[in-house]
Parts: structure tokens; sequence; C-alpha cells
């Protein structure tokens, strides 16, 4: 079977590599709604599948492999999350002693911050995501193979198995998701990091004014 579909599928990686985004048919996924429970009446009730297609698949993989080289280099220390090579458990060690610590007493006091960022990847500003990338040196190349991975899909819900449109910007996190999650995380943490560096000359009210300011801009 791969020695009749080699050369097609070569070529077609090659031509979105070049810049050109892929036609609506290898793009487009069913949503296909999965019973979680007996007797579903809810939404989330149903654990939702994504049946997309093999050269969609193929590359996210790619993108994403690709990203998993560099991030290492570019991710500050300190995020250690989803990053190859890096532990989690460090931080969640770390994390403990800081609120074992917390009412200890110093000369102006402590205080923690906790952000909640459950499925953020979900809710990411694409242009907020591609001025990051930006930041971090991504061509513009680059950006324009990200964009055209992420915003060229078109999602259909199967309802008793007959296709309904449901978007074409729903958003997606095939497997790159996390990836990007981790750069606009690592923006987050130099903001975090600028504000403490001028502590001094601010107040926690206008700490935390940047760092909403930040947030409202994902």
């Amino acid at each position: 079977m791969w020695d009749i579909i080699k050369e097609d599928v070569i070529d077609a990686v090659q031509d979105f590599f070049n810049g050109n985004p892929y036609p609506k048919f290898f793009t487009s996924t069913n949503i296909l709604l999965i019973p979680i429970k007996e007797n579903p009446s809810f939404w989330n009730d149903f654990g939702p599948i994504s049946l997309c297609t093999f050269f969609n698949k193929l590359i996210a993989k790619i993108i994403a492999s690709r990203l998993t080289l560099i991030l290492p280099k570019i991710i500050s220390p300190n995020q250690i999350g989803f990053v190859k090579g890096r532990s989690i458990f460090d931080n969640i060690l770390l994390a403990q002693e800081m609120v074992h610590d917390i009412n200890a007493k110093i000369i102006c006091g402590n205080i923690l911050h906790k952000l909640d960022i459950t499925k953020a990847y979900d809710n990411l500003n694409w242009d907020f995501l591609y001025k990051t990338l930006a930041m971090f040196g991504f061509n513009q190349k680059i950006l324009l193979l990200i964009k055209n991975s992420i915003e060229k899909c078109f999602f259909f819900l199967l309802l008793l198995m007959a296709p309904t449109m449901v978007s074409s910007t729903l958003r997606t996190v095939l497997d790159k998701g996390t990836h990007f999650l981790l750069l606009c995380l690592s923006l987050l943490w130099n903001i975090s990091l600028e504000g403490l560096r001028n502590f001094s000359d601010c107040t926690i009210s206008s700490f935390f004014a940047l760092m909403l300011d930040f947030l409202s801009r994902t």
C-alpha cells in the first residue's frame, strides 16, 4: 500500500511546506459524540472523538516534532511541564514547600499567585499566538505554515451518522496545542518577572493589573 501512495503523500507534504494551504477535504474533521454514561441527557455526558484525515495528522505530527526539538532551548527553565527532558514533579515539590512556608515572617510579607489554565490552549487568541511566536524569533514562513495548519480546518458534527457543518474556525489542538501553550506561558513568565523586578516601584494592585492586561490579550 505504501508503495502505491508514497509519491503522492511526499508531494502533498512538500507542497504544504512550500507555503501552499492544503485543500478543504484534507482538513475536514468529523466529530463523533460517544456516550460516556447510560441514558445521556447533557452534552458533558458525551465524549467527542475527532475523526480527522491521515494527512492532517501527518502535518500536525511533523510540525510538533520540529517544535519539540527547539522548545527546551527557548522555554524558560522554570517551565518544566510538557517539555521533553524535564520533570514536573520538581515544581510540585517546590510549590508544596512554598505553600508550607507562606506564613513565614519577613519584612514585607508573602504572596502566592495561582493561575488556572485548564484547557487554556482551547482559548488562545490566534493573533496573540502569532505575535508570541514572532517574539521568539519564528520567521514569516514558519508563521504561515502554522497559520495554514490551524486556521484552515473544517469541522462536521456527526448527528445520526449524517455530517452537519459546525464551524471552520473551531479551535483544534491536534498535536501542537501544548507546544504553542508553552510558548505563551513562557511569555507570561517573562511578564511576571518584569513585574517582580520592578516590584519595589509598584504596588500589588499594579502588578496584578499587568497580569490581567496580559490575560486579556490571550
